[in-house]
């Protein structure tokens, strides 16, 4: 009896998590304070009451990535003390006239220590594409999100409609997947 209720207790959080992506990920704003700093709690008051605590930074304006080669700043999330699951996505376009085809760009989440990349390639001019990344990392420290592209010295290519979400959990484990 007492494994079961253990068990479904792990269903619950499991689907509450779940559930808290969704609503994210949907844009539905589960509380905001104008003007405060994202926090979420740590140390010791870190409970089951105030965890999962998710902070989402959100850039809707275009940001152009310069010709040079480089990782470029888009944008970075400032994340307090604790262990987070961090997913991101963002609309990459490109506007210019491309000499050749296909032209591609690398992205790249950072968290820390620890990354998701991804390369995207265009094929023709005014297209754009989402991009999906995500990681996740255990900060000792206050640290951030941020997210970068190299455009490999071409020009022409932006992003835009950024959203960077971090998850912060009690629990952080990686495992290898078979």
């Amino acid at each position: 009896m007492v494994s079961i209720l253990a068990r479904n207790r792990r269903v619950v959080v499991i689907a509450g998590v779940s559930a808290l992506l969704a609503a994210v990920s949907m844009n539905v704003v589960l509380s905001r304070s104008a003007g405060a700093a994202a926090t979420c709690p740590s140390g010791t008051s870190v409970t089951l009451q105030n965890i999962p605590c998710a902070i989402q930074g959100v850039k809707d304006t275009n940001v152009t990535l310069a010709g040079a080669t480089g990782f470029q700043s888009v944008a970075a999330l400032p994340l307090p003390t604790g262990k987070y699951v961090v997913s991101a996505t963002f609309e990459a376009q490109v506007t210019g006239n491309l000499d050749s085809v296909p032209q591609n760009i690398d992205c790249r989440l950072v968290v820390g220590s620890d990354s998701d990349s991804a390369g995207v390639s265009f094929n023709n001019t005014d297209t754009s594409t989402i991009v999906a990344l995500s990681t996740s990392h255990a900060f000792t420290s206050p640290g951030q999100a941020s997210i970068s592209c190299d455009t490999g010295g071409r020009n022409g290519f932006s992003v835009r409609r950024t959203r960077v979400t971090a998850v912060q959990v009690g629990t952080l484990r990686k495992v290898t997947m078979a």
